[in-house]
């Protein structure tokens, strides 16, 4: 076996690694061995051809069914593949009767250690030749629940035969102690029976033995039964009492009672060898750590540290989010603050989020990610034939959030993605999620091919005219880089090409939403204030770019709470709305069908007009603005780009909040549902409650897409996409008054293949704030 570190050492191992670009790919949960393993050749392959760099496994490589028989175990069974890949020369023979092998045929029993040994050997065979690994890929991972069940079993096995054998040992000196304590009443007892038989023998007439005979003989047997009773009750007793120690001393020992010490060094020692074996399969591969592995990767002079493990939670059918931002939030805090944070676990869905520790830092920055298991999704077939056996094993757990066929069977909608792929560009994540109707589709073509993408970007809670709104600082002195002044650049820094509709989610401007609309941000500086506060910048050594750039943030764009001024600066931000008219070139670019601008309204409008019954539509006079800008020019009576509309959705209105694109007549349909809110919760962890939505609503729909939370995040299913759009404005009193969470700045782009998700991947582009923060060469 190769050699590795031992346990207490792995925390220690933090790799550093260069790459000229940071595309990662996840194996996540493949559970090889089990009815639901993944296809590891196709994903590879496909991550080889589209030169991804960097591998990292989030446990569960495999799957062995260690727990004890009872009567489920017959319908567990039914979730592992067929023992062939055992070799049978490596199993057991407990009878050797030519007779009875003949009739119990060629196996007999196989234990968790020698499946384990087979598994092994199907590790070996599924990733033996892949192109990916043999190039020197660097391929790290961590342990999952499978693997640590296994180590489990192997070392309650072990302490279960220790046990037994010590037993065994106590009983073998008891009897040994009984035999010898035997040996010594022995010659006493045989004497006693010499002076019952001489005493027979004297009252016998026929016998002839004189009374003097009689008595000396009789004297000799006392003496000598006094003399072996001297000697043998003092050993007797020590016997009896070494005895009596070994009975308690059985007592004790059972499995309960082997000490933590021993425990622990049987415990180490199989997890040694589990580590071990999984290396010596997968050459490439290098466990990190048991649970959480940590990278330092270099990426063109620029850091990108990543942390990855596994979520040993037993909550299995949510979607694993929670548990990521307890250890997200305290990585925050931390020095060694990690850029991305990837979990893997046994949940249905792929959920991603932007977390930061203070808005006003957007450097305190962390992608974090939960990766769904990888599933065979050519056995959905065999699948929905499993009763699903809730609270049996964990692979099981992994079904439970899953949707039902009307027999209570797994529905052939089983899954989320065969595989993902991680890229981080210039500070921005792209999420890369592979279909198993993409991967295992051979005409779609995907070696060195790149599928038409329908391309969207939404924008959620810009807060146009807040005193809380996001001005991040950039690299363009002395101006901050207002981020829809510059789109047009943007999509070519990160090479997004043409993107054809943009939607918002509703509260364009802040309004007043009393009482939020009378917070006064206390950075900002009141005209009186202003000549000392000019003072005070320039005694700091600033230069008078510097000095812009304070006054441009806490003076200049300061907003008043009057809506007008607010819609202006709105239009301001957006380049006379030149950042509109980007979508409705493109959309006529690439033939879309359907809405390029979407307006939704915001609780903030609705709160300001709306409810206060003053008849003004705030988003409608907005989308007029760009209409009358856009489509009409100077003298015009046709617009420019009939063919492409600018839609706006009034507060609750559902009867537009359905939406359908697609590029070209025989394109797939993309259909949405798109409101400002579709959940509520500024504090928790949005993904189930929108999920729970989506389920109770009976919505239909591909994507569906709501603002308001403040909290960026990202979730996917096999049939549904869900978005919550990140927000333009900080963390602010009311915020904080009502212990809001943190809120992450910036939007979204997401891509979808405009045939559908057979014919390519579903990619989600992550524009943070940090992008506008980066250093700009």
């Amino acid at each position: 076996m190769s050699s590795i570190v031992s346990n207490s050492d792995f925390e220690e191992i933090i790799p550093r690694v260069k790459l000229k670009k940071a595309r990662i790919g996840f194996i996540s949960s493949p559970f090889i061995g089990s009815l639901f393993a993944g296809d590891i050749k196709t994903y590879t392959d496909y991550l080889h051809q589209t030169g991804t760099n960097m591998v990292l496994s989030l446990g569960n490589l495999f799957y062995i069914d260690t727990k004890r028989h009872s009567q489920k175990k017959n319908e567990r069974a039914q979730l592992l593949e067929e023992l062939i890949l055992i070799d049978p020369s490596r199993l057991d023979k407990k009878l050797e009767s030519a007779e009875i092998e003949e009739q119990i045929g060629e196996y007999s029993f196989v234990d968790a250690e020698k499946q384990f040994d087979g598994i092994i050997e199907k590790l070996k065979s599924e990733f033996s030749g892949l192109d990916l690994f043999s190039e020197k890929t660097p391929f790290y991972g961590v342990l999952g629940q499978s693997e640590y069940d296994m180590i489990s079993h192997m070392t309650n096995s072990e302490i279960r035969n220790e046990t037994a054998s010590t037993r065994a040992k106590i009983d073998a000196a008891r009897r040994g102690i009984k035999r010898e304590i035997m040996d010594l009443q022995e010659e006493y007892q045989e004497l006693t029976i010499k002076k019952l038989q001489l005493a027979k023998s004297f009252k016998d007439p026929e016998n002839g033995m004189s009374s003097e005979e009689f008595k000396t003989e009789a004297e000799r047997i006392k003496s000598r039964k006094i003399s072996i009773s001297k000697r043998i009750h003092p050993k007797k007793s020590v016997l009896e009492k070494t005895f009596k120690e070994l009975s308690i001393l059985k007592k004790k020992t059972i499995m309960t009672n082997v000490s933590i010490n021993r425990r622990k060094e049987i415990w180490a020692k199989n997890q040694d060898y589990v580590i071990e074996s999984l290396q010596e399969a997968i050459p490439s591969l290098k466990i990190l750590s048991p649970s959480i592995g940590r990278i330092h990767l270099s990426v063109g002079g620029r850091d990108l540290p990543i942390q990855f493990s596994y979520d040993f939670s037993k909550n299995n059918a949510s979607n694993g989010m929670p548990t990521l931002l307890n250890s997200a939030n305290s990585a925050l805090r931390s020095l060694e603050r990690p850029s991305l944070m990837i979990q893997g676990g046994v949940y249905p869905y792929f959920v991603a989020r932007s977390i930061r520790a203070d808005v006003s830092s957007p450097s305190k920055f962390t992608g974090s990610k939960v990766f769904p298991p990888q599933n065979g999704g050519h056995r959905y077939i065999q699948l929905r034939q499993i009763n699903p056996l809730i609270n049996v094993t964990r692979l099981e757990k992994i079904l439970e959030g899953f949707p039902k066929t009307p027999d209570k069977k797994i529905s052939s909608l089983l899954g989320g993605f065969n595989g993902g792929v991680v890229e981080n560009i210039d500070k921005v994540f792209r999420d890369e999620l592979l279909p198993p109707e993409y991967l295992t589709n051979l005409s779609a073509g995907k070696a060195g091919t790149n599928p038409k993408m329908l391309k969207g970007i939404f924008k959620g809670d810009q807060h146009y005219g807040d005193p809380f709104i996001s001005m991040p600082k950039t690299g363009h002195k002395p101006f901050i880089e207002v981020f829809y002044n510059n789109w047009r650049r943007i999509k070519k820094d990160l090479g997004l090409g043409k993107v054809a509709f943009v939607e918002e989610l509703g509260d364009i401007v802040t309004a007043k939403n009393y009482p939020v609309g009378q917070e006064v941000n206390p950075l900002y500086v009141k005209p009186y204030e202003l000549p000392s506060y000019i003072k005070g910048l320039k005694k700091q050594g600033l230069s008078a770019e510097e000095i812009e750039v304070h006054l441009l943030r806490n003076v200049w764009l300061t907003p008043t709470t009057d809506i007008r001024d607010q819609m202006e600066i709105h239009r301001t931000f957006t380049g006379n709305y030149s950042f509109y008219q980007s979508f409705l070139e493109d959309a006529r670019s690439e033939g879309l069908i359907g809405p390029a601008v979407v307006i939704n309204s915001g609780n903030h409008e609705k709160n300001t007009t709306l409810k206060k019954g003053i008849p003004l539509d705030i988003d409608e006079m907005i989308a007029d603005r760009i209409k009358s800008t856009l489509l009409y020019g100077p003298g015009e009576t046709e617009p420019r780009y009939p063919e492409h509309s600018i839609l706006y959705h009034r507060f609750g209105q559902e009867s537009i909040s359905h939406l359908e694109r697609r590029v070209g007549e025989d394109g797939a349909v993309l259909d949405s549902y798109s409101r400002h809110k579709q959940i509520s919760s500024h504090r928790r962890d949005s993904v189930t409650g929108f999920i729970n939505a989506v389920q109770s609503r009976g919505c239909t729909s591909t994507l569906g897409i709501q603002g308001h939370t403040h909290v960026g995040q990202f979730f996917a299913s096999k049939d549904f996409f869900g978005l919550t759009t990140k927000p333009w404005q900080g963390r602010n009193a009311y915020g904080e008054d009502k212990n809001f969470s943190i809120p992450s700045i910036g939007c979204d782009v997401l891509m979808v293949p405009t045939q559908g998700l057979g014919q390519g991947p579903m990619i989600r582009v992550d524009i943070d704030s940090e992008y506008l923060e980066r250093d700009i060469v």
